[in-house]
């Protein structure tokens, strides 16, 4: 659906543009069509190395089932047959062709010896924030109210950093 909504908006800017020539706007219409539809799955897994808009927000993309980067024959093989796989009516022959194949690749996917996988997502910023904010007040701890000269900041430091490696000798305390 995000892919749908990214080509909708591809298709109907430059048609609101279009529409004001006239006569002479259905062809450039039809040629903006075509293009989006024919254009925007192969140039964003070609260039996004295997994943649309849609495909890297769901944390998928499209590789070769050995596991390599798509190569761009690949690509458009796997998306020349989505017409085969839209047939009869809103990929009626791809959601079976995925249910017969053990893979549960679509024809495209099959022809062109594509898989789709998961991409593991990296930790959101957040956690990585929680974890500071634990730690400064883990060191917050261990400074409390001896003064915010050098020294006890040093002193501070080095009681946490012992106490967190089980008391061995670090080296802020050999300074």
């Amino acid at each position: 659906l995000i892919d749908l909504a990214c080509m909708a908006g591809l298709c109907i800017v430059p048609d609101l543009y279009l529409v004001r020539a006239g006569r002479f706007a259905a062809p450039f219409i039809l040629i903006t069509h075509f293009l989006v539809q024919w254009g925007y799955f192969l140039w964003f897994e070609w260039r996004w190395n295997g994943a649309t808009p849609g495909k890297r927000l769901m944390g998928i993309r499209v590789i070769q089932a050995s596991g390599a980067r798509c190569t761009f024959e690949r690509l458009v093989l796997r998306n020349f047959l989505r017409v085969v796989d839209f047939l009869p009516f809103l990929y009626a022959r791809g959601a079976a062709t995925m249910l017969v194949s053990r893979r549960g690749a679509r024809l495209g996917d099959l022809a062109a010896g594509t898989v789709c996988v998961r991409v593991p997502r990296p930790p959101p910023p957040a956690a990585a924030a929680d974890r500071f904010t634990a730690a400064r007040g883990n060191f917050s701890r261990f400074a409390g109210s001896g003064g915010t000269d050098r020294a006890s900041l040093g002193r501070a430091l080095s009681s946490y950093v012992s106490s967190a490696s089980g008391g061995s000798r670090t080296a802020a305390q050999r300074m």
